[in-house]
């Protein structure tokens, strides 16, 4: 199952979580606007991961945050996005 950090109030994060669930992709949504706990863990990957470069460099937050099984992360909001990238 992959784990995507993101905010129920961020249209990206519900496409993607839309996308998944079209697809039968098994993800976990934590949802940084809701949880003090899973936007600590979010600020931790983002700050801690060559992945967000970009986004921090364009100020922007970097969700839908995408971790997957395999330990690949990257910065879902990124475009063209297509939730099929997720599969190995």
């Amino acid at each position: 199952m992959i784990v995507i950090y993101g905010s129920a109030q961020c249209p990206k994060a519900l496409k993607l979580l839309g996308g998944c669930k079209e697809k039968n992709i098994g993800a976990e949504f934590r949802d940084i606007s809701a949880s003090l706990k899973d936007l600590a863990e979010f600020i931790a990957i983002r700050d801690g991961d060559a992945a967000f470069a970009a986004a921090k460099k364009a100020v922007r937050l970097g969700i839908p945050c995408v971790l997957l099984e395999d330990g690949r992360i990257f910065d879902g909001g990124e475009e063209p996005f297509s939730p099929s990238a997720l599969q190995p």
